[in-house]
């Protein structure tokens, strides 16, 4: 058997990929750059197994790969893979949920306390030279506040939801969620209280979107959801934009309606330099990186090089996006 890798791979999932096939590299995983639909047709030719994170797998390229037999997306979710071509072709497409949920969970915490902590200011200042050289001390300039005894509201009680919710509890905070899908007693047993969105948004000092997008969850949270935070509320987006309407977030936060925001996601990626948000000093803004670590690699790759060998040998494929294909 032939595979092509064109995602990041590392060397224990290549060792277990290998027994079954042999491994050529190449696309986003070795350039950096991602491939076009018309390079990755013709990469795919001969191929039997198809492993990706960002190239494109589209219906053109699933026709041009006559021989594959399986498709892995190492993402938590498989946007970019045609999954209604692959499943005519009767090929399983195989993901890596919560790849990077400990990634993005501890970057969520991170943005509390920095926002908390006014260290984006802090560092700046001390960087410029401002240090000793007014009359403000930096002792009362940046006195930011203490995680304990805040509360926090997490939307979407996922996989890393959940991890963002232990790790603030483990700061004494309160944490409230809104999850219709979350079994109340499930909640319950991690410490965390169930609410309605409304509620959460107003009793919340930190408010943190955890979802994926959905037609139910696609503009969840605008201007009107918004206005419910405390002024004194700091709104954190590590998901996706389509959530959450970038705009209403800026307007809040340049008004001073809402105490600041961090955001990773955007409606525009890379983020056009003249975005409002930009100038606000009261907005955390990072470019998409909280799931980019080396152990999300290392994660992804485990994961899916299992799942492969799991199905090679006649097992069942733990995260399969089109299970029907199994049947």
């Amino acid at each position: 058997m032939k595979a092509y890798v064109t995602a990041p791979f590392t060397a224990e999932g290549a060792q277990i990929l290998g027994k079954y096939a042999d491994i050529a590299y190449g696309g986003w995983g070795q350039t950096q750059v991602k491939q076009t639909p018309e390079q990755m047709a013709e990469q795919v030719k001969g191929m039997d197994i198809l492993i990706v994170e960002l190239d494109p797998v589209t219906a053109e390229v699933i026709a041009a790969g006559t021989d594959l037999k399986l498709i892995g997306c190492c993402r938590g979710n498989p946007v970019n893979v045609d999954i209604k071509a692959a499943t005519e072709r009767g090929i399983p497409v195989l993901f890596t949920p919560a790849r990077n949920a400990y990634s993005v969970a501890e970057m969520t915490v991170c943005y509390m306390i920095m926002l908390a902590r006014n260290m984006e200011a802090a560092v700046a200042s001390l960087r410029q030279g401002q240090w000793g050289t007014n009359n403000q001390s930096p002792y009362l300039q940046f006195r930011g506040f203490e995680l304990w005894h805040r509360t926090a509201g997490i939307v979407g009680l996922g996989a890393i939801g959940r991890l963002v919710a232990k790790r603030l509890l483990a700061f004494d905070m309160e944490v409230l969620a809104f999850d219709p899908y979350i079994d109340p007693a499930a909640a319950a047993e991690l410490g965390v209280k169930l609410v309605g969105l409304e509620t959460l948004l107003r009793a919340s000092d930190f408010v943190t979107v955890h979802v994926n997008v959905t037609p139910e969850t696609k503009g969840m949270i605008g201007a009107k959801e918004i206005a419910l935070m405390k002024p004194t509320a700091y709104f954190i987006n590590t998901s996706r934009s389509a959530v959450v309407s970038e705009a209403a977030v800026g307007a809040a936060a340049a008004g001073k309606s809402i105490a600041g925001a961090a955001l990773d996601v955007f409606d525009q990626e890379p983020i056009d330099p003249a975005n409002p948000l930009l100038g606000l000093p009261n907005v955390l803004v990072t470019p998409h990186i909280c799931g980019a670590t080396d152990d999300v690699v290392a994660h992804h790759t485990l994961i899916m090089a299992e799942d492969v060998e799991r199905y090679l040998k006649g097992g069942r494929p733990k995260y399969v996006a089109n299970p029907e294909v199994l049947k």
